[in-house]
């Protein structure tokens, strides 16, 4: 079976003996099971489309694959490249599964770092045993023995995003500044300010003691829970001394 679409409440099913079948670039989108396999052996799934997730599996054992959405954010410090599907089994069975990606899916990731994770109900846990990736052919691989949502995941590469709103680029006559500032991140550790040779760790704005009659530099860093990090630094001045102002005429006489 051969470049085919199914929208129906099945999909493909394979029942009593439907055996030593390769079905492959197959579309799958149906309302029930997209895959369905009941006392048949010795089939091949070969870059089938479930929705969005393209898979390639070998298996024993009566299955059902149904593409997902996720059920649960990622696990902190990685991040899914989008990918997910839902398995049972109804007998003893084994499932080795390799799921596709595209080079835009892992752009925010490292790659090297992309292994299979299913969902046990509660939180994620990476496949243990045969699990890894192909970044040759772009696919990551797992022998999966039990069974749940699955999604491939990498370690998280994306900078934690900073904007500093005060102080700006300008001329104080405080010292007593204003510190406004954004920090985001999927995985957000950490934001620090640093001025005058001092970290200060910032849970909110706040308002800072500037060098009086100088010009400076504050720098404000992120950082996310893998080690990403990010600044931005703003030069101002400060100064506080009044103008000097004299008069010369006239005197102060008679």
């Amino acid at each position: 079976m051969v470049n085919n679409a199914s929208d129906n409440q099945y999909g493909i099913f394979l029942l009593d003996s439907s055996n030593n079948n390769t079905l492959t670039n197959n579309a799958l989108a149906s309302n029930g099971l997209d895959f369905n396999s009941v006392s048949s052996v010795g089939n091949t799934i070969i870059a089938n489309l479930f929705n969005n997730t393209k898979a390639s599996f070998t298996y024993s054992g009566d299955i059902k694959v149904k593409s997902s959405t996720s059920p649960a954010g990622s696990p902190i410090g990685y991040t899914s490249i989008g990918k997910y599907l839902n398995i049972t089994n109804t007998t003893s069975a084994w499932v080795y599964l390799n799921v596709s990606y595209n080079n835009s899916d892992v752009a925010h990731l490292t790659e090297s770092t992309l292994k299979m994770w299913d969902y046990n109900g509660t939180g994620w846990n990476q496949i243990s045993g045969i699990n890894g990736v192909n970044a040759a052919q772009n696919y990551v691989y797992a022998n999966l023995t039990s069974f749940s949502v699955f999604a491939p995941m990498g370690n998280d590469i994306t900078l934690p995003s900073v904007n500093l709103i005060s102080p700006t680029n300008s001329t104080y006559n405080t010292t007593q500044i204003p510190l406004n500032y954004a920090s985001s991140d999927a995985n957000l550790q950490t934001t620090w300010y640093q001025y005058n040779g001092t970290n200060t760790t910032l849970t909110g704005n706040t308002t800072f003691t500037a060098l009086d009659n100088n010009e400076s530099v504050l720098i404000l860093w992120a950082n996310d829970t893998v080690g990403n990090i990010n600044s931005t630094s703003v030069t101002f001045t400060v100064d506080t001394t009044p103008p000097e102002v004299s008069i010369i005429s006239p005197l102060n006489t008679t």
